[in-house]
């Protein structure tokens, strides 16, 4: 597939995983000194070690069609879901059901690809970012995500909502649930998940 994967170190450091997006440092041995590209240890990546400029932009890679390739995971995810407007009598920029989620992305035939999904709970986890300040990139000090919600790459995710977004996981002790991303607060629940409730949606495809 032409990518690089970096091997484990020595001192066990993780290969193939998403940072965090941790860029405030609150004590040393916290997630800031293991996760920063500049560091000695510079876990949670697979490629672009340097600077966190370097890590944001190896990481995601813009396609030109609304869609970007998570390069540590290998997906591929629908960048913007307002852009797309209505298609196929579908509004992708609100909210929907936990079946009709499933069923829109099963059907959607979009930047000349068929198969588009619902993510699973780890997949939409992956893009969450958990630091509550700015972080910057290049001179732009919001470059990639202002201080507060929404927690993800609004370089690569332009207008997402500080909200809910489904996954295709249904919830393990209560199964008229389903597990959603909380990109208002970085959490990963059932909390308001009953499956007949609305809630938005990002599609995925790959994976393999």
């Amino acid at each position: 597939m032409g990518q690089i994967w970096k091997k484990c170190s020595a001192s066990g450091g993780a290969s193939g995983l998403p940072k965090t997006g941790q860029y405030q440092s609150y004590r040393t041995g916290d997630d800031h000194t293991y996760a920063d590209p500049a560091g000695s240890y510079d876990i949670g990546l697979s490629r672009g070690e340097g600077t966190w400029d370097d890590y944001w932009d190896a990481r995601f890679t813009d396609n030109g069609d609304n869609t970007v390739t998570d390069n540590v995971t290998g997906l591929m995810w629908i960048q913007d879901h307002v852009a797309m407007s209505t298609i196929e009598g579908v509004n992708w920029a609100s909210t929907m059901s936990w079946t009709d989620a499933i069923d829109n992305c099963e059907a959607l035939a979009y930047a000349g690809k068929s198969d588009w999904r619902l993510p699973n709970a780890y997949e939409l986890f992956s893009i969450c970012l958990f630091e509550n300040g700015a972080i910057p990139y290049g001179v732009d000090a919001d470059g990639i995500k202002g201080s507060g919600a929404p927690f993800i790459n609004e370089r690569a995710f332009p207008n997402t909502k500080s909200s809910n977004y489904w996954s295709a996981t249904t919830y393990p002790n209560g199964t008229t649930y389903a597990l959603n991303v909380n990109f208002n607060n970085g959490n990963l629940s059932n909390v308001d998940g009953i499956k007949t409730g609305s809630r938005y949606v990002r599609a995925v495809r790959g994976g393999q």
